[in-house]
Order: C-alpha cells, then structure tokens, then sequence
C-alpha cells in the first residue's frame, strides 16, 4: 500500500507524515536519491522513525546518511563478462550486464541476431560500459540504428576513459550519448534541464521550441531523444521526464547555452498558462489537479519574481486566485506577500491590483502582513481599470482580517 500525503512547506510536511505513519501498523517509506537533501533527509528519517517505530525506511543515494540504526548495503554494477570471455549466447546469460543490454536492445529494434557470433561483441561493450544499467540502456537504444561493430567502434573512447568505477563509467557514457546526439538535440536536451520533474508532451515541445528550433524540429529531436533513452515517457500520462544523471550532465552545459533566457521564458509563459486555467474555477478545479505541475508553475513564479519583467508572477498569481488557500503553502504565500508588497501599480496596474486583491485574501490571516497595507490603494486602482473582480476578494479579506467574514454577502464572497 502506498500513501499520499499533500504537500506543504517545513516541519508541516514531516507533521504530516509523522501523523499518518503513526497510525499505520506496519510500512516501508522507501526514497529515491536521498544526496539531493542529505541534511533535512536525515533529519526527516530521524524524526519519523523516533515517532513511528512500526516504520522502516529503504533509502537510495550515492553516500550513507550515517544516522543511527543505519544498514548500509552497497549495490555494485550488474555483473559483466570477464575479459577474454570467449563463451556462446548461452553463457551471456549468466550476466546481468549482458541480459539487460540485449533486452533492451531487443525492445529498441535492434538489428543484431545476439547469436554466439556475436556474445563476444555484446561482452565487449558490457565491460566498457561498466555494467552500470542507464549506461547500458543508453547503448542499448542506439542499437536501432548502428551494429554492435559500430558500437565499439563509437564506445572505444570510454575503453581507455580515466576512471573505472561505476560513477566514472555512467558519467563518460553519458558524455559519449551526448556527443553522438544531433545539435538540435543536443540543444532541446539543455532547455528541457529547466522542467522541474516531469512535464506533458506537449509543454516539452513548447519549452523546446524556439530561436532558430521551429516547433517540428523540436518535436523530431524529442523523439530523438526518447528513442535513445535521454528523455522517458509515461504512456499511461504522457508526461516526459529526464533520468536524474542525465539532468545532472545537461545542467552543466545549459549553464553557458546562449538561448537559455529565452527557453525560461518560455517555460514562464507555458506554466503561467497552467495556472491561468485555474482562474475563476475554484469550485470547478480543485487545487489537487495542480500537483502534476506545481513545482514548475512555483519555478516559473519564482523566476518572473526575480527578473526584471514581473508579468509571468502576476499571471500565476491571478490566475491561481482562491487556490492560494487550497495550496496550503504558507511560508510560500508570506514571500510572495512581502514582494507584493514590494511592487508598484506601474507594473500595470490591473494586474497589479488584481494579484494584491487575491494575495490579501490568502493572507487574510495573517494581518501583520504587509501587503493588507495596499488594500485601499488596489481598489481604486480596481475601479480605474474596469476590474469588477478584486474589489471582492478585498471585501473578503477585510471581513476576515475584522472578523465579520460572515457579514459579507454570498454572491461578493465569490465574485462582485
């Protein structure tokens, strides 16, 4: 059995799961790459297993978090031929390495037989890979499209790379797939590093495109990219995702990539569009229907609210309107509350009074907050600007924040 637990920012979180778990009989927490978050991980563990003793937690990462009661199990790269193995298909079968290249291989549309003329060839590439499985998957996928010959010849670099152990050999294969991509793929990999977690298929394409990438050729790199293993898609919700340590390799080269303002704007306009569908919906929408995408439509926020064009944080701040409160992200609203505040109608002053009327209700209460100072101010500017909508959330707030919310009237609670 599996949980879902919403969620929210600091200990709330840890609250929450320590509550959950502490009525579970029995469970297995597991977490994947834990050396993401080695401070708070460990202290999170800690303080689940002290409250919950009936839970165990199976954890993943490249280091031990060295916290008491820890087993440590280190896993090694799947078994590969030894050199100078001269054996048959039969015999590749006693290695994982080798099991799991053909499989995939297989699975790709290899043109190879992986007949016992050729066990030494798969053997070959099994060792220089390392028998580290993303290495290997990454190899396998180019077999549709090259013979195991080609293969080595285009793995012989990484025969003689400096150093052998499983995190030199993932990250020089990784370096090799890169190399062999085309540039247009090799550009849609740097901009899709800018996707938080996993994203629609139609959102990568969006975020992919522009400059001299028209949409078609971005969609032809994608599909590049899915077929050699860089990028995986869910068929079941048709989101994409980059494996971690591909990610981690592609960062380092967006960094210095020239168009990469353009694809974070792009990626603020796709996630400002998200949010937007929210917009007027708070009892059509639930904010649930949000989680998908919520860590990139907060990335998109954050990086409007500290560029010098403020237009994607006010879009996403309107458009997520009463979801603000659903969201249950306080420390998050507070920030955005302080810099609200900080802001002037000449950032165009509907937007501007609109996102100060929806922010004043999230923080209604919260009536230390800065950004209530601005009320009086945002309905004037409401009522300069046309803008029937704000004038309600204001009342809204201000009711709760005098507590007399029952006193404003149904039909203004939802809109003027």
């Amino acid at each position: 059995a599996h949980a879902c637990v919403l969620e929210r920012d600091g200990d709330d979180a840890l609250d929450a799961l320590v509550a959950h778990f502490r009525s579970v009989a029995e469970a297995l927490v597991v977490i994947d790459g834990h050396e993401h978050a080695p401070g708070s991980a460990a202290t999170a563990i800690e303080r689940l297993l002290a409250n919950c003793p009936s839970v165990r937690v199976l954890t993943v990462g490249r280091e031990p978090l060295r916290i008491a009661g820890e087993a440590v199990h280190a896993l090694g790269s799947l078994a590969a031929p030894p050199e100078g193995f001269g054996g048959g298909r039969a015999e590749l079968d006693a290695f994982d390495a080798a099991r799991l290249f053909i499989e995939r291989a297989t699975a790709a549309g290899a043109t190879a037989r992986f007949d016992d003329a050729e066990a030494t060839t798969v053997a070959h590439i099994c060792r220089v890979l390392g028998g580290v499985p993303l290495s290997l998957e990454l190899a396998a996928a180019r077999t549709a499209s090259t013979t195991l010959a080609q293969l080595v010849v285009s793995l012989g670099a990484l025969a003689t790379a400096p150093g052998t152990d499983a995190a030199g050999a993932l990250a020089s294969s990784i370096a090799w797939s890169y190399q062999l991509l085309s540039p247009a793929e090799q550009q849609v990999l740097r901009r899709l590093t800018v996707v938080h977690g996993n994203a629609e298929l139609d959102a990568a394409t969006f975020i992919a495109t522009g400059g001299a990438l028209d949409e078609r050729a971005a969609v032809t790199a994608i599909r590049g990219l899915l077929e050699q293993r860089l990028l995986t898609l869910d068929e079941t919700t048709g989101r994409v995702e980059m494996p971690r340590a591909i990610r981690h390799f592609a960062t380092e080269r967006s960094a210095t990539a020239d168009d990469l303002a353009v694809t974070v704007e792009r990626h603020g306009e796709w996630f400002a569009r998200v949010a937007e569908r929210f917009a007027g919906q708070a009892d059509v929408l639930p904010a649930s229907l949000l989680a998908p995408d919520e860590a990139d439509v907060m990335a998109a926020l954050d990086a409007s609210m500290h560029s010098t064009d403020p237009a994607v944080a006010y879009r996403i701040i309107i458009g997520l309107g009463d979801h603000w409160v659903q969201l249950e992200r306080p420390d998050l609203v507070g920030a955005i509350g302080e810099w609200l505040s900080g802001r002037s109608p000449s950032d165009g002053e509907q937007q501007w009074s609109a996102a100060v009327a929806r922010l004043s209700f999230a923080l209604a209460d919260r009536p230390a907050s800065p950004i209530h100072s601005l009320a009086e101010e945002a309905i004037a500017v409401a009522e300069i600007a046309h803008d029937d909508e704000s004038p309600g959330y204001l009342a809204r707030a201000a009711a709760a924040l005098s507590g007399t919310a029952d006193s404003v009237p149904f039909d203004m609670a939802e809109r003027t």
